[in-house]
């Protein structure tokens, strides 16, 4: 196996638990739904709502987190089967759980 596959935080979606804190990278943007796909592995996915990009209401998404590849600090707030939602929420942040 390859070093970096052995090394990731989250091998699959069982090794993710509420409340972990998480670098993931941004996979994807979509401007329609306003929602970030974010990639923490190679086989774990997840997504930002807009509504947990920041501690204040958005309309839009942040220039900032537009850049695909980026990565950036996010909780993991839910689960639902195969779906992670995660949270950039300064308060979820600075919270230990």
């Amino acid at each position: 196996m390859r070093e970096d596959v052995l090394n990731a935080k989250a091998l699959n979606y069982e090794s993710v638990q509420i409340g972990d804190v998480l670098y993931a990278a941004i996979d994807a943007v979509n401007t329609a739904t306003k929602v970030l796909t974010l990639k923490v592995s190679e086989f774990v996915k997840g997504v930002l709502p807009l509504e947990h990009m920041a501690d204040h209401p958005l309309k839009v998404i942040p220039p900032k987190l537009t850049e695909v590849g980026k990565q950036i600090k996010v909780r993991v707030f839910a689960i639902d089967n195969r779906t992670i939602i995660f949270t950039k929420k300064d308060t979820f942040l600075k919270e230990k759980c």
